[in-house]
């Protein structure tokens, strides 16, 4: 979900010297003159291959690539090439051992870490593409391999540019956000329901007026729900009949 712009992205991969643009990156690394891959990485997942967060997964619900033929003829070629075992990850060097390891969270680890590193950028993941990560730290260690590490929970929702709703689930399955749940799940879905009902008021339509948790839900969830059990108000699109419906 985008709850800002990211303008300052794309002008600084599309800048000449984009080593002039100053960006929130992890570690404080610096920006590279030619940018062509923006990523965050998945530490909450980690691996049950190494333990080296630069071969955790880069998180596959956001990254930004800037067109390049020569690119993605690399990207072709190492795909095809298939340097991946099971136990061994990517390039036989540990990229695996989680979720999408195989595919392009893996794969995109490997290939912008060990084959093209020089343009890639990862960025400060609790500003881009936040998961509202449960627990910064793993056996009282960061899972960045830090000394200290930003705990995502507290990062206002202000300074977050796009959220994945993963940790703090769906908000049209009408969760309930019980402990374990941070609190700014509920901001974040609050901020989700403003924008259903903003399109809503655009379309000329009526609102709901109350409803369940309706601070957080804006009366587009009638009770609890979950992945089967469904409570949310279906979105119609002007004239038409048909629910617009979300899985």
């Amino acid at each position: 979900m985008f709850l800002q712009p990211l303008d300052e992205l794309y002008d600084a991969m599309l800048a000449t010297d984009a080593s002039k643009h100053s960006l929130p990156t992890m570690f404080g690394k610096k920006v590279p003159k030619n940018i062509e891959f923006f990523f965050t990485r998945d530490y909450l997942q980690r691996s049950i291959l190494v333990n080296n967060p630069q071969r955790f997964g880069v998180q596959g619900g956001f990254f930004i690539t800037k067109p390049n033929l020569d690119l993605f003829q690399q990207l072709v070629d190492n795909v095809m090439e298939g340097n991946y075992e099971r136990g061994k990850g990517w390039g036989l060097k540990g990229y695996g051992g989680y979720w999408g390891a195989a595919q392009i969270q893996g794969f995109l680890s490997y290939f912008f870490t060990e084959i093209r590193p020089e343009g890639a950028v990862e960025l400060n993941r609790c500003i881009y593409n936040s998961m509202i990560d449960d627990e910064p730290m793993y056996n009282g260690k960061c899972r960045t391999a830090e000394r200290t590490c930003e705990d995502c929970r507290e990062r206002p929702l202000a300074e977050i540019k796009t959220v994945h709703l993963t940790t703090c689930w769906k908000p049209w399955h009408c969760p309930t956000l019980r402990y374990p749940h941070p609190e700014r799940c509920k901001e974040v879905h609050r901020a989700w329901f403003d924008f259903r009902q903003a399109l809503e008021l655009s379309w000329g339509y009526e609102v709901p007026q109350d409803g369940w948790w309706f601070k957080r839900t804006l009366g587009y969830c009638t009770k609890a729900g979950g992945k089967k059990k469904r409570y949310y108000l279906q979105l119609k699109l002007p004239n038409e009949t048909k629910d617009i419906t979300l899985s």
